[in-house]
């Protein structure tokens, strides 16, 4: 049955063999592109926290810096400003607990910072 359907499309068995393998090594060349990114991925994990923990780190720094300077807050929402530092906290206190250091640094810097942005807030409204 299968025969007669290549045969009706004008094309032989051995051609669906060629097919079928060319299709299985491509499958196979992503399968190992996939794994080498994977493995990359995986062993360089810490590096891709402490990059990812630096840049949102610092994202907080020109708020923080800006408030000092200008002493002006009113853009900035009380609830805001609470809640982030909450969860931050709670990160850390995950990151502590999970003896990550990437995520203990970068949230304990951010911390810093956002306590501070909550304190200039405070005293500024």
């Amino acid at each position: 049955m299968l025969h007669e359907a290549f045969e009706k499309a004008g094309q032989s068995p051995a051609f669906f063999l060629h097919f079928a393998s060319i299709t299985l090594k491509k499958s196979e060349q992503r399968k190992q592109q996939s794994n080498s990114f994977s493995t990359i991925i995986m062993h360089d994990t810490p590096y891709l926290g402490y990059a990812a923990g630096i840049i949102t780190t610092l994202a907080f720094l020109p708020q923080a810096i800006r408030i000092l300077r200008t002493r002006q807050t009113r853009d900035i929402s009380l609830i805001w400003a609470v809640a982030i530092n909450v969860g931050t906290m709670l990160w850390l206190l995950y990151g502590i607990e999970r003896g990550d250091w990437p995520m203990i640094g970068a949230n304990t810097i951010s911390l810093l910072l956002l306590m501070t942005i909550l304190f200039l807030k405070l005293r500024y409204r």
